[in-house]
Parts: structure tokens; C-alpha cells; sequence
């Protein structure tokens, strides 16, 4: 059984602009929005460039953690109580932990511990033009792993790509009226 002190420690804290960051995440009109080929082709590039089994584009909002983009994975969330990328987005640009299990903050967290097995992660930032972290582009692995200077450059490359085609399909989405789930309730 977990210790409360344990269960909670791996619980991120909120952004210092957290009202803001996640009314400009709305704003885009990407979370609940259908998959896009183009930035699934990302992610699946991302695996295969890093060699790891999962790829996820996440958005990170009040209480959750939606999957825009995904490769190794059916979930399309998760809660935010349990998200590495609630972590990410408190950093300038990556977060890297290569072994989960042996780290203090994230060794109880139930993706860890239990289901996903996560024992390696890594996660660039996603901001708005603003300058508002939005989400993550992340790399998971079940084993852990070095990640080297050169790897984090690539990630961060990846994950302005990433952003660049997320805004686009962001434009798209609005000229096509398909308001976000979150938006209509």
C-alpha cells in the first residue's frame, strides 16, 4: 500500500499563469478533435527516431492530460494527477528522467508502479505564440535509459515541429466549425 505523503509527491504544482495557460489551451480548440494523419506521422517518426515504444503528444488541462497525437498507445487521456507532462510544462524546455524508478518524485506514481510501467520519460515543451506551455511532446520507454545533449536537441526540434503542425490542424479545425468538446459544454 502507498503512504498519502507518497501518493501525493508525485503530483505536479500548478503553472504560475495556470488560469491563463489553460484558457489559451481552449483557445486552440484541439482538445476532443478528431486524430490528424499529419501530426500522427510525428509521432510515429518520433518512436522511430528514438527507438521507444510510445509517443505522446499531450495537452495538458485542468484535471487531465488529452492525447492529441499518440503512437503505441489506445488512451486518449489520462489524469492529470498521474501526468509526467504536468511536470514538463513547469520547465523551459525538457523535462528528461531516465530512470523513473529511481526517482524520488516519480518512483510511486501509479504509471510507474502499475499500468503503463513508465520507467523512462522525457517530454519537450509545447507553448502557445504567447509563450503559455500548453502540453508535451513526450518519449516513453518501460525500460530506463541515457539521454544525451544531442537526443534532448532532437526532441526539442521535434517538438517545434510538432507545434507548428498542431496550430495549423488548430486553424483547420476552426475554418471546419468543430468546436472541442470542452468548448460546447
Amino acid at each position: 500500500m502507498i503512504a498519502e505523503d507518497d501518493a501525493t509527491r508525485y503530483w505536479a504544482p500548478l503553472h504560475d499563469l495556470e488560469y491563463a495557460r489553460v484558457d489559451a489551451l481552449h483557445a486552440t480548440g484541439l482538445l476532443d478533435t478528431p486524430p490528424s494523419p499529419r501530426l500522427d506521422m510525428i509521432t510515429k517518426s518520433v518512436a522511430e527516431v528514438f527507438d521507444v515504444p510510445l509517443v505522446l503528444l499531450s495537452l495538458v488541462d485542468f484535471d487531465r492530460q488529452w492525447f492529441l497525437s499518440k503512437h503505441g498507445s489506445e488512451l486518449t487521456e489520462t489524469n492529470r494527477d498521474v501526468s509526467f507532462c504536468a511536470h514538463a510544462i513547469l520547465e523551459d524546455e525538457i523535462l528528461v528522467i531516465e530512470d523513473t524508478r529511481r526517482h524520488p518524485v516519480y518512483m510511486h506514481n501509479p504509471l510507474v508502479t502499475f499500468g503503463m510501467k513508465v520507467g523512462f520519460y522525457a517530454g519537450a515543451v509545447i507553448r502557445n505564440r504567447e509563450g503559455l506551455p500548453l502540453g508535451a511532446l513526450c518519449i516513453v520507454s518501460p525500460t530506463a535509459r541515457r539521454f544525451t545533449v544531442e537526443d534532448e536537441k532532437k526532441l526539442i526540434y521535434y517538438s517545434k515541429l510538432a507545434r507548428e503542425e498542431m496550430f495549423s490542424y488548430s486553424r483547420l479545425q476552426k475554418q471546419r466549425g468543430r468546436p472541442s468538446a470542452s468548448t460546447t459544454a
